[in-house]
């Protein structure tokens, strides 16, 4: 079973990562099987760079 979210804007708290990661994985539960693996990947992650950190 594969479940995916895209977020057209920057991410920029923790707690969002978390909340779509939750409403994705409710969705399914309970299971009809017991879970053997859960993995939560990210992708596409860009570095900022602030004026202040140079």
């Amino acid at each position: 079973m594969t479940r995916s979210h895209s977020a057209f804007l920057p991410m920029r708290d923790k707690t969002l990562f978390e909340k779509i990661i939750f409403e994705l994985l409710e969705k399914k539960f309970p299971t009809h099987k017991p879970i053997r693996l859960l993995g939560v990947s990210i992708h596409t992650l860009q570095v900022t760079h602030h004026a202040d950190s140079q």
